[in-house]
Parts: structure tokens; sequence; C-alpha cells
């Protein structure tokens, strides 16, 4: 009970009714719950989460990890959460992610989870590479990813216009892809209100910069957060000098990334 009274003494209310429901009963739903549960809160506005803007170059962070296994994570951010940032982020991951895996996992066994995935969040672009190897060290993990982003730099400069549109269709396919539930639909309403977002067509709005994403704009941008890593965050076990917490503390002082 004490808990409940301190959860709600301060909220910033929002409501979200979806489906079957009459707009009379969704507003007499909302005067409900105002009237039983938040008779005595005191509106209050928070603020929305921001996710903050790495530093110039790269950040290492070491975690002291009770493991044998060595873990290595590379985040590469994006410089604004434009959709055009956004768009050639997811539009990297898609052309890396199975030569990435290709690679390091088939053709050189550094590890059994192996894999390069678009890291979005709060609408902050970001490519991450993720490995966990049993025998390679931090140092040989990342000295195979330098060398397959190096390797990888000519294939992306080569892509062709036929290529290069069907990768476009395949994150496009992806991103449009219908609803199945009532409860799909309820989420990505719910991302959208979280956004202020009220035209509720950001899935459109990132596919047509998708679309706008040219050869020449996704090579700087391979070049820029792969190959110089202009952005990134490298986080790895199995290492001495674990400096975790200190790091924590210098990047939570950073500024968030800026809005476009």
């Amino acid at each position: 009970k004490s808990f409940s009274e301190a959860l709600l003494a301060e909220v910033d209310p929002v409501m979200l009714a979806h489906g079957n429901l009459t707009h009379a009963y969704a507003l007499n739903l909302a005067q409900q719950v105002r009237a039983v549960v938040l008779d005595d809160s005191t509106i209050t506005t928070v603020d929305r989460s921001r996710v903050r803007q790495l530093p110039q170059k790269e950040t290492q962070v070491t975690l002291d990890v009770d493991h044998p296994d060595t873990g290595y994570s590379l985040y590469m951010q994006g410089e604004n959460t434009g959709f055009e940032a956004r768009a050639r982020f997811r539009l990297l991951a898609q052309i890396v992610s199975s030569p990435f895996y290709e690679e390091l996992r088939t053709n050189r066994q550094l590890g059994y989870i192996v894999y390069a995935t678009p890291f979005e969040m709060l609408e902050t672009p970001a490519l991450g590479f993720v490995v966990q190897s049993p025998g390679a060290s931090p140092g040989q993990i990342d000295q195979a990813v330098r060398e397959f982003a190096e390797e990888f730099e000519a294939t992306i400069a080569g892509l062709d216009e036929a290529s290069l549109n069907r990768e476009k269709q395949a994150v496009i396919s992806k991103l449009l892809e219908r609803d199945r539930q009532l409860g799909d639909i309820s989420s990505r309403y719910w991302r959208e209100i979280d956004r202020n977002a009220d035209s509720f067509d950001s899935r459109e709005k990132l596919a047509n910069a998708i679309k706008s994403v040219t050869k020449a704009e996704l090579v700087e941008t391979f070049k820029q957060a792969i190959i110089e890593r202009e952005r990134a965050l490298r986080v790895v076990t199995g290492q001495e000098d674990a400096n975790a917490d200190s790091s924590l503390t210098r990047l939570m002082a950073r500024p968030p990334v800026p809005a476009s």
C-alpha cells in the first residue's frame, strides 16, 4: 500500500484506448481512471528519455565478468535522430549483417555467437557488432572486425543500382510488415505517442527515407561509423582493469544526441 501511494503521488498520465471501443466509452474510462486512481495524485511533466551522444572517436569499456568466454560488443552511433540518418543505418545493417556473420563465425570461427544488427534506441540510429568467443581475446576479435570492415568497404562501394534497390526493398518490406494482432498495433501506437508523433506515420517516413538513400551516402556512413568509428562504444570482457563504473559516469554527463 505504501508503495502504491508513493508510486502514484506524482504522475504524468497517458492513456491509449484502442480496439472495439467507442469514443464516448474511451472518454468515460479516462474519467474513471482519473477519479479512482489519480484522484490524490499531483500531475507533473516527465521529460522523455534521450540517448547520450558518444564522444568523438572510440570509447572502450571493460566489464569484470566471471565467465571464461570473451564478450565483445561494438556500438556505432549515428550523428542525429533524423529519418535520413536512421535510414542509412537501417540499410547498412541489412547489407552488412550476413557477410559479418559469414566472415567471423563461418570463416574465422571466432565465436559461436556472432551477429551484426541495427541497434536503434529512442530513434538514435546505430549499428551493433556482437561476438562471444571461447578462445579469442578482445584484441583478436577487434582486429578481425577491423579487417572485415576494411575489406568490405570495397563491396559497399561496388554495389550496383539493382543490388542496392533489392536491399532497400528488404528493409522496407520488414518495416511496413502488416500488424498481425491488435497488440502489435497498440504497441506501434504507444511508440508513436511516446515520441510525440501525432501523425502516426513514422514508419512511412522512414521507408521513404530509405528509398532516398544514395550509394555515396551509404559509403560515407560506412566509412565514418565502421572504419573510422566516429562515435563508437566498445564493450569487452575477459580483461583486467575493469572501468565500467567510471566510464558510465563520464558518458552519463554527455549531452543527448541532437534531433537532426
